[in-house]
């Protein structure tokens, strides 16, 4: 199992694999520094609903590698956005 602590290790994971690779989950740390954001936004944002792929497993809260790639590859549509293209 790739072990992913930082923004090279997630870029070159994604860099080697494709988007039906096994998924793993980020933490709101490593989100953060993927979008270049303070992890204060990066809460705001979620909380919001505009970054996809939020998963709460009991206190904590993750998200999927899969979904943030797909999102950012889109241009971070909103999630408002990306429910009009989906009808």
């Amino acid at each position: 199992m790739t072990k992913i602590n930082s923004i090279g290790d997630w870029q070159a994971y994604f860099e080697i694999t494709d988007y039906d690779s096994p998924v793993f989950l980020m933490t709101v740390e490593l989100l953060a520094e993927v979008l270049n954001l303070s992890v204060r936004s990066v809460w705001r944002h979620s909380k919001k609903g505009m970054i996809p792929g939020r998963v709460q497993l009991g206190g904590s809260v993750r998200w999927r590698s899969d979904v943030i790639g797909k999102w950012i590859n889109a241009g971070c549509p909103s999630q408002k956005e990306t429910k009009q293209q989906g009808e």
